[in-house]
């Protein structure tokens, strides 16, 4: 049974962390769609959790033991049929505590950061209470296949946070 409510919870948090097609943009895949065998485009899983104090949702959680939350991580390709040059970041985030957090955006091709970027998060205003955030990284360069873009929530100081309905949309 545990298996099962696994499994479901897992459908339920990567329907809201895949390209979607919000604000006219065209992206090859229909957002929300699950299938186990794209379960290779995400990292950490291990931080998935609910809580019914915080949230309705399911979440990623972000601590000292977990400096890294629940994200994307795959191959360009994968994502969209020809150039991307930048991503639209959505998400929710949470602060029990005043911390630090930041949402990074990577390229990378063989083990080389092509880019990095990190958006700082503002516990302040994400204190006790849901906040959402919008960011469109530009890469200030086109890529077309095999470079790897991952995106995700990372606490340096392993301040906790929670994280919840990332969506990634690749535009040209």
């Amino acid at each position: 049974m545990k298996k099962i409510l696994f499994l479901v919870a897992m459908s339920v948090m990567l329907g809201a962390c895949v390209p979607s097609e919000d604000n006219k943009i065209k992206v090859d895949e229909t957002p929300g769609v699950f299938k186990f065998s794209d379960l290779n485009r995400y990292m950490n899983f291990h931080t998935i959790m609910t809580d019914q104090k915080i949230s309705q949702k399911i979440m990623s959680k972000v601590d000292t033991v977990n400096q890294y939350s629940f994200g994307l991580a795959s191959d360009i390709r994968q994502l969209r049929h020809g150039k991307v040059s930048s991503v639209l970041v959505k998400t929710k985030y949470y602060f029990p505590k005043l911390g630090d957090a930041s949402v990074v955006c990577t390229v990378t091709k063989n083990d080389k950061v092509l880019y990095w970027e990190a958006m700082q998060l503002n516990s302040k205003v994400a204190l006790k209470k849901w906040s959402e955030i919008e960011k469109i990284f530009d890469f200030k360069k086109t890529y077309t296949g095999d470079e790897k873009l991952s995106v995700y929530v990372w606490s340096p100081k392993g301040n906790t946070m929670y994280l919840e309905e990332l969506a990634v949309t690749p535009t040209e």
